[in-house]
C-alpha cells in the first residue's frame, strides 16, 4: 500500500481531532466533578490552590486556555513543568491569563499556521512572561 502525503495529512488531522475531543471530554468531566463538590470543599480547594472560588471554576471550565498555554510554552521552549514546580504563583497567573484571554481563536490559528516560533505574540496576555522564561531569549 502506497501512503501519500495527503493520507499522512489526513491521519495527522484525525489524530489532532481525536486528541482535542478527548481533552474536551476530560475537562468537562473535571468541571462536573468540581461542581459536584460541597461548597465548603470547593472553597477549601480554592484556598489550598491560592485561587478564588471563581478563578477555580474558570480554570475548571476552560480547558482550551490550558491547552493553548501548553502549546505556546512548547513553541517558546518554556518548560511548564519546571515553572509549576519552582514558580507556582507564576504558573497560576499564566493559567488565569490564558483562561481569561479573548484571543484564543487567533492564538490557535497562529500556532496551527506555524506563526509562533520562540516568541509569544504581543496579543498574548502571557507574552512578557514567556519571553522572560524562554531559554532562547
Amino acid at each position: 500500500m502506497n501512503i501519500t502525503h495527503a493520507d499522512e495529512e489526513i491521519s495527522r488531522l484525525v489524530g489532532r481531532a481525536v486528541a482535542w475531543w478527548r481533552d474536551r471530554v476530560e475537562a468537562q468531566a473535571q468541571a462536573r466533578e468540581l461542581a459536584d463538590l460541597p461548597p465548603q470543599d470547593r472553597a477549601d480547594l480554592a484556598r489550598d490552590l491560592a485561587l478564588t472560588p471563581a478563578d477555580l471554576d474558570l480554570l475548571a471550565r476552560d480547558a482550551r486556555g490550558g491547552m493553548l498555554m501548553e502549546r505556546m510554552a512548547r513553541a517558546c521552549e518554556v518548560d511548564l513543568g519546571e515553572v509549576r514546580r519552582t514558580m507556582p504563583d507564576v504558573s497560576r497567573h499564566m493559567a488565569l491569563g490564558c483562561a481569561r484571554c479573548g484571543d484564543k481563536t487567533r492564538c490557535r490559528h497562529d500556532m496551527d499556521a506555524g506563526l509562533v516560533d520562540l516568541v509569544a505574540p504581543d496579543y498574548c496576555p502571557n507574552a512578557a512572561t514567556f519571553r522572560e522564561l524562554s531559554p532562547q531569549l
